[in-house]
């Protein structure tokens, strides 16, 4: 996931992502995820984080990725649900669209990256 913010993410103590905004603060519980049924241990990684300004407005451009630590390849016999538990939400609008555009598997399937556009 790809993050565009005017304070840097935070990723606590106890993995949850954390949001600072002029609006209040967001925060994203730690991801529950399930294969084979089971769950399985997620945690957000901190990708790249870069500075950028984009017509005077300043701010950072945050990468989060899915890391499953204890998850071998050889495990991977079905579908992996990642669940994260929703503590925010807010409407989207507008002509465009709002959701996923891509997914990034790496080939040690101990990371997955998503884009999306809201």
């Amino acid at each position: 996931m790809v993050y565009l913010s005017k304070k840097p993410i935070t990723i606590s103590e106890q993995g949850e992502l954390e949001i600072t905004t002029a609006l209040g603060n967001l925060t994203e519980h730690k991801p529950i995820s399930f294969l084979n049924g089971q769950q399985i241990s997620t945690q957000f990684v901190q990708g790249s984080k870069n500075k950028y300004e984009i017509g005077g407005n300043k701010g950072y451009e945050t990468s989060i990725k899915f890391s499953f630590p204890n998850l071998d390849d050889s495990q991977l016999t079905s579908d992996l649900v990642i669940d994260p538990q929703l503590v925010w939400a807010t409407f989207y609008g507008g002509n465009g669209y709002d959701g996923p555009i891509s997914c990034l598997v790496r080939l040690n399937f101990k990371n997955l990256e998503t884009l999306s556009k809201h």
